[in-house]
């Protein structure tokens, strides 16, 4: 064989290597009718591997449906499905669903290129579901084979905006700046409204854990409770400037806030149901944004952080905060994530991606 022949299969190997560690937009096969999207594979020490969407378009939120996903006292599954079926919503109308971990997916409605950009999924059970979107809001009764809209909520509406679910409460809150009531409502058939009106209205990120427990969390350090259901809240204003898009809770007393701007590096943590928070560092660069935060139990929780333009990372911590550990580096921008275990779980992104990780 002589020189130039084997300069030519160099070459073609060279381009199957590059082609198979490329990021989504190069792992897509050319057919008019089906564009499948595979994320781009994770460079770290977990393993995993990703997943075909079917689709390209911005993925903003993944839900799986598990114990450790669905709200304190949530019925367990009548069917050995524990953590293989799943959600994933987004741009134009996109709501995609799995029923076997992932390994594949398929469009639950029609696709609408200028339709609603879901923001988020969230299951209370394992049939009752929502996907909402500033304008729109579809619940399922089914385990998500048919969603319906929702009634717009009363008085001064102009969008949805944050949500949280329990066992038995679906709660939504207004949008910044439009009064920020919040109001439950258990089948999406009639809104109910909380006793009291929140003590300020720009409000960004709500939780409730169960009926009478629930916090709500913004701007610049401000943060309020309630332990009656929202007949009473107590306000609460954090040192720093701390940017807080997201609360949880595993257990009446033991919490999280994740700011994605201001946080300094850290996440806030409390241990005596929110009178009292402390700074946790993440050991995260200052202008790093977290995107994501899910906690386990009181021990094992994950971050999704984005670094700079297509690139992201994925953190566990297995000691309630105290210390973090990048188990994965995406070459994607990644907006969300959704773990049942601590060692299994998915992050989806940008252009269709989603990757599945087994630690």
């Amino acid at each position: 064989m002589n020189i130039r022949a084997l300069f030519f299969i160099w070459l073609v190997v060279l381009g199957l290597v590059v082609g198979l560690t490329t990021g989504c937009s190069g792992a897509k096969k050319s057919t008019a009718k089906s564009k499948e999207t595979i994320a781009e594979p994770i460079r770290h020490e977990a393993g995993g591997q990703a997943q075909v969407s079917g689709c390209d378009n911005e993925l903003a939120d993944v839900f799986f449906i598990s114990r450790a996903t669905l709200p304190d006292g949530a019925p367990a599954s009548a069917t050995n499905d524990e953590g293989r079926i799943g959600f994933i919503v987004g741009q134009a109308n996109t709501i995609l669903k799995t029923t076997d971990g992932g390994a594949t997916w398929r469009r639950i409605l029609p696709r609408q290129p200028l339709g609603p950009h879901f923001e988020r999924v969230l299951f209370l059970s394992t049939n009752a579901g929502w996907a909402m979107s500033q304008g729109a809001l579809l619940h399922t009764g089914d385990g998500g084979t048919t969603w319906m809209p929702a009634p717009e909520l009363p008085e001064k509406f102009y969008y949805f905006g944050p949500a949280a679910v329990t066992a038995s409460n679906y709660y939504q809150m207004q949008p910044p700046t439009c009064s920020a009531s919040i109001w439950k409502t258990r089948d999406g058939s009639a809104w109910q409204k909380l006793p009291t009106g929140l003590p300020k209205n720009d409000y960004e990120a709500v939780f409730f854990f169960n009926e009478t427990c629930g916090w709500v969390a913004g701007n610049y350090g401000q943060c309020a409770r309630t332990v009656d259901g929202g007949l009473t809240w107590q306000k609460q204003v954090l040192e720093g400037a701390a940017h807080f898009s997201q609360v949880q809770f595993i257990s009446p007393q033991t919490g999280w806030m994740r700011p994605v701007m201001g946080h300094e590096g850290n996440i806030w943590a409390t241990r005596d149901g929110g009178q009292s928070w402390q700074k946790q560092s993440t050991g995260i660069k200052t202008y790093w944004n977290l995107l994501d935060m899910q906690f386990l139990d009181a021990q094992t929780g994950f971050l999704l952080v984005h670094v700079q333009s297509k690139q992201s990372q994925v953190m566990r911590t297995t000691d309630g905060g105290a210390s973090w550990k990048l188990i994965g580096t995406h070459a994607a921008d990644m907006t969300a994530l959704s773990f049942i275990s601590a060692r299994e779980g998915w992050v989806v992104g940008a252009g269709g991606c989603v990757f599945h990780y087994q630690l």
